[in-house]
């Protein structure tokens, strides 16, 4: 799960929250303020701060909102592929299966 290490009185990070929960994706936020978790985070790093599942930090303003823009594509996609869905165009039945994009195809009699 993402982990997003913020200040309270922070703009951006009440942006990257905002956007986190506007698509659904589970988070986890430390408040850094009454939180002494600094010891494991770089020196350098500016708050937000957002930990992934792998444990690779990201912080940077760039750096952060391309990681959002990239989830938000991963999130469109998954949400596309995860219901099954029946089209039917001239008489022939496409049933989209799984994720994956697989298709079976099927005449009308």
């Amino acid at each position: 799960m993402i982990t997003l290490f913020r200040k309270s009185n922070c703009d951006f990070c009440d942006e990257i929250e905002e956007a986190l929960k506007e698509e659904s994706i589970a988070y986890n936020v430390v408040n850094i303020e009454k939180n002494k978790v600094l010891k494991h985070l770089p020196k350098e790093a500016i708050t937000p701060i957002i930990k992934k599942d792998d444990n690779k930090l990201i912080y940077g303003t760039k750096k952060e909102k391309d990681y959002l823009d990239n989830l938000k594509k991963i999130v469109k996609l998954w949400r596309k592929y995860q219901v099954d869905v029946c089209y039917i165009d001239d008489g022939e039945i496409k049933l989209k299966v799984n994720p994956l994009s697989l298709y079976f195809n099927f005449s009308i009699n």
